[in-house]
């Protein structure tokens, strides 16, 4: 629950930094850090619970995303879209 509650919080931070009236001011030195971080922990909760997912990232050989390269790898196509129940893909 407490791995839950800190990824909580880091996507908590990013959305509530979008509806700041500053939002664009944001360093981009401040954001991608969060992003990443987020992006880590979205991908340790998930990467068993959908195969596809699993199987792309045991592919590229990919533990944990160090920059945004390291997202591409685990894209779907839109027809692994269509394969999975909509729920899943939104967790």
């Amino acid at each position: 629950m407490k791995d839950q509650q800190q990824d909580n919080d880091v996507r908590t931070t990013l959305l509530d930094m979008i509806i700041e009236p500053d939002a664009f001011n944001h360093p981009r030195s401040e954001i991608e850090p969060l992003q990443l971080k987020a992006a880590n922990e979205h991908l340790a909760r998930l990467r068993d619970q959908i195969p596809i997912l699993k199987r792309r990232a045991e592919e590229a050989n990919i533990t944990e995303i160090n920059d945004f390269n390291d997202l591409v790898p685990l894209l779907f196509s839109h027809t692994n879209y269509k394969s999975y129940p909509e729920v899943l893909l939104r967790t």
